[in-house]
């Protein structure tokens, strides 16, 4: 038996239509990996940006706070707290909440008040969205109303 002899010029040289077909079957996969992490990541940096925009207006609302409580006394926390142009007061069990909108923002804050007598008061300052009331941030805090000292 022997070898087939070939004629010149018909060499495997090329690809076939099975390896371009593989390669370009391969290619798609690692580039629709590659763009499912970078969607993934920038969904992330959305929602890590909306939290810290939040956490930012709480902080403030936390600040704007504990400079009316250094001039006020405790039985004044209340219109202290209206001054700072909040809408809403209602009491829920041991807390007086108030709200208000933030223009900028389009976010809610709520501050909770402990109603409890003496110069230390707890407060809770929680930011949410706007249509959905989804709690974006929370801090909280103790302050001492120094005007009583």
């Amino acid at each position: 038996m022997g070898k087939t002899k070939r004629k010149k010029g018909t060499g495997e040289n090329g690809l076939t239509l099975v390896e371009v077909l593989a390669s370009i079957v391969i290619l798609t996969l690692l580039l629709t990996t590659f763009l499912m992490l970078f969607l993934q990541s920038a969904k992330v940096n959305k929602a890590s940006e909306h939290i810290i925009d939040a956490t930012y207006l709480a902080q403030t609302e936390m600040e704007n706070i504990y400079a009316v409580s250094t001039g006020t006394t405790f039985s004044q926390r209340e219109t202290a707290i209206e001054s700072l142009a909040y809408e809403k007061k209602v009491t829920e069990g041991i807390w007086t909440v108030f709200e208000k909108r933030n223009e900028t923002t389009d976010r809610w804050v709520k501050v909770r008040l402990a109603d409890k007598t003496g110069t230390m008061t707890r407060i809770i300052v929680e930011v949410y969205e706007d249509p959905k009331k989804i709690l974006r941030a929370k801090m909280e805090n103790v302050l001492v109303w120094k005007a009583d000292k």
